[in-house]
């Protein structure tokens, strides 16, 4: 692999694009989610738990890879919501990453959504 594509691939962004009725924060992830890079998600996370909305969506259709090591942050980032009182949906999961969600058990804990049109639906509530 060179250090183009390793520069291109090591890199994640959680990016604040909406908020809808000021209720539910969007957020997009985007990028590749290795071992190092999930030591950058961490904070980027972090922040969208000070936002004053009571829901997160998570939009994760420009999310290419996620490794174990991502999904802790995305664990530990569930709980911290949890413990915040806030609603948590992760919308638009492509193939691989929601195989990944899938086999680790996450789809049965976390409120998963095809897109983010039927997480708000459900957020919103």
């Amino acid at each position: 692999m060179s250090d183009n594509t390793r520069d291109t691939l090591g890199e994640v962004e959680v990016r604040v694009t909406d908020s809808v009725e000021d209720k539910v924060v969007v957020a997009r992830m985007m990028g590749h989610v290795g071992y190092l890079e999930s030591k950058q998600l961490q904070p980027q996370l972090d922040r969208l738990l000070g936002r004053t909305e009571p829901a997160i969506i998570l939009e994760c259709s420009e999310l290419s890879f996620i490794s174990s090591s991502g999904l802790r942050a995305i664990l530990q980032f569930a709980r911290q919501a949890q413990e915040k009182n806030k609603k948590l949906g992760f919308a638009a999961l492509r193939e691989s990453v929601a195989y990944v969600f899938d086999i680790s058990g996450f789809t049965k804990i976390l409120n998963i959504y095809d897109d983010q049109k039927q997480a708000e639906a459900k957020l919103l509530v």
